[in-house]
C-alpha cells in the first residue's frame, strides 16, 4: 500500500495528469477549507478522500509518513519555503513531490481576463507581481501585509533555489498547454550528513 497527500486537495478531485489512481493508494487530503474537506470525504470509493483541515504551513502529521506528495495550483498561495520543508519532513527518503504551478504568463491572462475593479484589488495584484519576482530572484515569498495571505508566481529558477534549500534533488519540469508548469522533485535516499559518512566509510 502506497501512502499520498494531496495538498490543497479542494473538493476532492485526483488529478488528470497522474492517469488513473492506483487501487493499493492510501489518499489523505488536506485543505484550508473546512467546507472542502467535507465535500472530499464524501466522494466515493475510487479514490477514497481521508480528509483533513489544515494549513500547508503547519500540517499536523508525522514525519516520513508518506511515498508521494502531490499539489493543483495550491502552493502559488502558500508560503512555498515553509511547505517545501514540510512536505519533504512528511515523505518517505525517496519519497516524491509533484506539483502544478504559476508562472508569470498565467498571472498576466488571469489579469487581462479579470482586471481589478478597485485600488485594493489593484494594489494587491501588484504585490503578487512584485512577490513573485523576489520568489524569482531569490527563492523566499512576503506575505501580504496585515494578513496571513501568500501569493507569488513562480519560474524554475526561483522554485529551484527554493527546492534545493529545502533539500529536494531529481529536479524535473514540464510545461503544460494551459499555461502552467509541472515540477516533480525528490527527497534524496539519503541527507547529505549520511552520504558523507557513508563516503568517509567506504573509503576508510
Amino acid at each position: 500500500m502506497t501512502e499520498t497527500l494531496d495538498l490543497g486537495c479542494g473538493t476532492g478531485k485526483w488529478p488528470r495528469r497522474l492517469g488513473r489512481p492506483p487501487d493499493n493508494t492510501l489518499l489523505l487530503g488536506v485543505d484550508i477549507s473546512r467546507q472542502a474537506c467535507i465535500e472530499a470525504s464524501q466522494k466515493g470509493p475510487n479514490p477514497r478522500w481521508i480528509c483533513i483541515c489544515a494549513r500547508g504551513e503547519q500540517l499536523p502529521l508525522q514525519d516520513s509518513s508518506f511515498d508521494s506528495v502531490i499539489s493543483t495550483v495550491a502552493l502559488p498561495y502558500m508560503n512555498i519555503p515553509v511547505v517545501l520543508s514540510e512536505i519533504r519532513r512528511l515523505l518517505k527518503p525517496g519519497g516524491s513531490l509533484d506539483a502544478t504551478l504559476h508562472p508569470f504568463g498565467y498571472n498576466w491572462q488571469d489579469f487581462l481576463d479579470r482586471p481589478p475593479l478597485t485600488p485594493n484589488a489593484f494594489v494587491y495584484r501588484l504585490y503578487v507581481v512584485a512577490n513573485g519576482l523576489w520568489f524569482h530572484l531569490t527563492g523566499r515569498v512576503l506575505r501580504y501585509p496585515f494578513t496571513r495571505r501568500f501569493e507569488s508566481w513562480q519560474s524554475e529558477r526561483g522554485f529551484g533555489i527554493a527546492l534545493r534549500r529545502a533539500g529536494f534533488a531529481g529536479i524535473r519540469w514540464t510545461h503544460l498547454p494551459n499555461g502552467a508548469f509541472l515540477v516533480n522533485a525528490l527527497r534524496p535516499s539519503y541527507s547529505e550528513e549520511e552520504v558523507h559518512d557513508l563516503h568517509a566509510v567506504a573509503t576508510w
